[in-house]
């Protein structure tokens, strides 16, 4: 809904950005920046989840699935690019992570199974108060 705000013209659907999980009802526009684990689901299938870092973008979504043309503008990219680049004083970054703007978190099951279905609850386990997630899992394992 953030981006649709920002991005003039017509809104972009979500499936450009071919998410496998999309959530709904955060308290903020890309609060998903800060959750370090989450549990999907309840009961006996439920599936947690360690959110690794964020997601670098490329140019996909910037392109009409139906028609295989670039949206006017370069749209959404070029908004997302204005707000949401990636800090990176120490020129670690790779050249994706530097160029394209970050919408979204990797993340992974760790190895136990789950199941989630659509309208599952997401409850935010661990929050990172660190720069970014990566520099999380860093100090984390630091630590252990």
């Amino acid at each position: 809904q953030e981006v649709n705000r920002r991005v003039p013209g017509p809104g972009v659907p979500m499936d450009r950005f071919r998410p496998n999980i999309v959530v709904s009802g955060a308290s903020k526009p890309f609060d998903e920046d800060r959750w370090a684990v989450v549990e999907v689901g309840a009961g006996d299938r439920a599936l947690t989840l360690r959110c690794l870092e964020n997601d670098p973008r490329c140019q996909v979504p910037s392109i009409d699935q139906k028609t295989g043309e670039k949206t006017p503008g370069f749209e959404p990219v070029r908004t997302l690019r204005g707000f949401r680049r990636l800090f990176d004083p120490l020129g670690k970054a790779g050249i994706l992570a530097r160029e394209g703007p970050m919408f979204g978190v990797y993340a992974c099951h760790g190895g136990v199974s789950g199941e989630i279905c659509v309208g599952d609850r997401v409850e935010v386990v661990e929050r990172s108060e660190a720069g970014s997630l990566h520099e999380y899992w860093a100090e984390k394992a630091q630590q252990a």
